[in-house]
């Protein structure tokens, strides 16, 4: 999978702040926002698993939102220009101290 894909994956998602969220019971599900009755704005129910009930998953999923990947992937962005620009410049440098040596 590359930025681009992920980029469109993360395009595609409800946007917005996601989070997660335990029922009385502990029931792990990830929710859209801050409502006041979260689980009309239910996102997904996160399957239990044996350690923590999903709780873990159901935190994970909610950390990497569609916000924060696309604010990921334009850091990723943003460091792959630098790099460009640097080796252009490194490149440049060189080239010319070769010549006047």
């Amino acid at each position: 999978m590359n930025v681009a894909s992920l980029r469109e994956i993360a395009e595609k998602a409800t946007p917005g702040e996601w989070r997660a969220y335990f029922t009385v019971h502990g029931d792990p599900f990830v929710v859209y926002g801050d409502s006041a009755l979260p689980l009309t704005h239910q996102i997904a129910k996160v399957s239990v698993s044996p350690a923590d009930y999903g709780r873990a998953d159901a935190i994970h999923i909610a950390t990497f939102d569609p916000p924060r990947v696309l604010a990921l992937l334009d850091m990723i962005e943003e460091a792959r220009k630098g790099i460009k620009l640097a080796a252009a410049f490194q490149h440049e440098y060189e080239f010319r101290g070769c010549m006047f040596r």
